[in-house]
């Protein structure tokens, strides 16, 4: 072969290598979806207490493998419930690959809606296991309780409602509407937490906290403290959720919008 024909031949070897590089792009795509479990960890408190549901659209980008970047709310539904931060939240869970153009990363786009699911009250309370250790003797209730009634000027002043994900401009008439609808009953309080203390620590250590103000050091988790309240949680507290939640979808909106297609 000449070196012409072999100059000419490498050229367009090359010339077709380059356009092949050129028409190869991958758009960005999930290596790793947004974790499933992660709504129900970020779910809104506050719209899970009145069993609201929701969705967020979420905009992120993307430039190089990794979690999303650069994310923000495009549509969220209710509004004013948190479901547009939480969404972000869900997102950055996940694990993206990004748009290749020529095997080179160019940073792109990708948009995820994401649906969040509260639970209705009854079904939550169905779920929690009831208390099922040993009945405290009078003398752990006393002593829990005595702990309580020690304690409830401090523990009312320090009480604050759960209104996580809530837009702060509704802070003070939710506020208001839960001092009206749930008001504070010290007896209530005094018993049920009593109770609780009884099933959850020894003798000696409510002797101690009750003596000396000194804890155990080692707390019941969320779910250990729910179980040992589980049946003395009033019906009184439920209903007054209930009042709450058509309260609130009274002033404020509680359904989601239709999807635009």
């Amino acid at each position: 072969m000449s070196m012409r024909r072999l100059g000419l031949f490498l050229f367009i070897g090359l010339g077709a290598l380059g356009g092949t590089a050129q028409a190869q792009t991958t758009n960005p795509h999930w290596i790793r979806p947004p974790d499933p479990d992660a709504t129900g960890v970020f779910m809104p408190s506050f719209a899970n207490t009145l069993g609201i549901k929701g969705r967020a659209t979420i905009r992120c980008e993307v430039e190089k493998p990794g979690s999303p970047e650069n994310c923000e709310v495009m549509a969220e539904s209710p509004d004013g419930l948190g479901f547009g931060q939480a969404g972000i939240y869900v997102m950055n869970t996940g694990y993206l690959a990004p748009k290749m153009v020529a095997g080179r990363p160019v940073r792109a786009e990708v948009s995820s809606t994401i649906h969040f699911r509260a639970f209705p009250l009854d079904l939550i309370e169905a779920t929690t296991p009831i208390y099922t250790g040993p009945t405290p003797t009078a003398e752990a209730i006393s002593l829990g309780q005595s702990i309580v009634r020690r304690d409830i000027d401090k523990l009312l002043a320090d009480k604050t409602n759960d209104l996580q994900g809530l837009d702060p401009a509704r802070h003070a008439p939710v506020n208001a509407w839960i001092a009206e609808i749930m008001p504070p009953d010290r007896t209530e309080m005094i018993e049920t937490l009593g109770l609780a203390l009884a099933r959850l620590f020894s003798e000696a250590d409510l002797q101690a906290m009750l003596s000396n103000g000194t804890d155990p050091g080692d707390y019941p988790g969320r779910r250990d403290w729910d179980t040992a309240t589980e049946d003395q949680f009033s019906r009184r507290e439920q209903k007054g959720i209930e009042t709450l939640r058509a309260r609130y979808c009274a002033a404020y909106s509680c359904t989601m919008a239709p999807r635009v297609r």
